[in-house]
């Protein structure tokens, strides 16, 4: 967004493992934007997949309760992976990362994550989820939405 708008950045990333970055200054992006418009397309196509993306985490967060919540984003996590290898998938996560994903403590995602092992929707290791299925994440997030004006 700082790159487009010229405004501060609004979020900080952190990796993994060592990586190497290389620096676009704005004012050189701003002049390939005038030579390449393709550019303009590719930036309109991924600001609304990320207007999306908010839109979806606004819906998870004011329509379920904090288990439907993390049901639903494990499925995220999962889908991409469960579509090109299929069933069941692990995705590398901790559950200090998850409780951010979904604005909840840790103590409390352990709690659902078992809930989800006895559903047999997942199985939870230290730094990892397996998820054996797709449709009982749903399944176990559609029975935690809220009736609008129900808290």
């Amino acid at each position: 967004l700082a790159l487009i708008d010229g405004k501060p950045r609004t979020l900080f990333s952190e990796t993994i493992t060592p990586c190497v970055f290389e620096f676009l200054p704005r004012d050189k992006f701003l002049s390939l934007r005038g030579v390449y418009p393709e550019i303009e397309t590719a930036l309109v196509v991924h600001l609304a997949y990320s207007l999306r993306q908010t839109l979806q985490f606004i819906e998870e967060t004011t329509i379920h309760e904090l288990r439907g919540r993390v049901a639903l984003r494990i499925n995220w996590l999962a889908a991409g992976a469960a579509a090109e290898k299929g069933l069941p998938v692990e995705i590398s996560v901790a559950q200090a990362d998850l409780a951010l994903m979904v604005g909840a403590s840790r103590q409390s995602i352990n709690k659902v994550l078992g809930d989800l092992e006895n559903y047999g929707a997942i199985e939870a290791r230290y730094g990892a989820i397996s998820v054996k299925s797709l449709e009982k994440l749903k399944e176990f997030a559609a029975e935690t939405e809220q009736a609008p004006g129900r808290s």
